[in-house]
């Protein structure tokens, strides 16, 4: 560059960004909608290609109509794919008394002579196996609500937890 020539510039220059939080980092709210902001960004991209490519219209434009048309043909077409799949048929009356007839014979067959005498036999036998029918429902549920928690802690601890907590010593 010669000494009567100048610096091109590359435009106006931009204002200093705001500072956003007195430390000079988000806080991990701050994160959290910030990370919501670029999926629903990336959704919106995503949207707008697929019409591109579907019905061509171009990215610019707005293609409100267009989505509202695509997403009815796809609920549409789901519903007519639904049409041949049958729901099973709920048992007969005379089906479900057999069945009960059936258990509660088969229970007394188990239990001994003593069965049929008790009034109360069908009673405790129903409390007994929906008792330990349900303990490892019970169970299992509270163990994977528990690992859920914990995953879901450390996730955010991962994310977040070095920013909002500065002092805490990283993992």
């Amino acid at each position: 560059m010669s000494a009567g020539e100048t610096e091109p510039t590359l435009g106006p220059e931009l204002p200093p960004l705001a500072p956003i939080r007195r430390e000079g980092y988000f806080g991990g709210a701050g994160l959290l909608a910030a990370d919501a902001r670029v999926a629903s960004l990336f959704a919106g991209e995503a949207r707008r290609r697929t019409m591109q490519r579907l019905f061509g219209i171009p990215t610019t434009e707005k293609s409100g109509l267009a989505t509202l048309i695509a997403l009815l043909t796809l609920a549409e077409g789901t519903q007519h794919r639904m049409e041949g799949v049958k729901r099973p048929t709920p048992p007969t009356p005379i089906g479900v008394m057999f069945g009960i007839g059936l258990v509660k014979e088969g229970a007394y067959a188990i239990a001994g002579p003593w069965a049929r005498e008790s009034p109360y036999f069908g009673t405790l036998l129903t409390f007994a196996l929906i008792g330990a029918s349900t303990r490892y429902v019970v169970r299992k549920s509270t163990r994977r609500a528990g690992a859920l928690t914990r995953k879901g802690f450390h996730e955010f601890e991962h994310r977040y937890g070095h920013i909002i907590r500065p002092n805490r010593p990283a993992k």
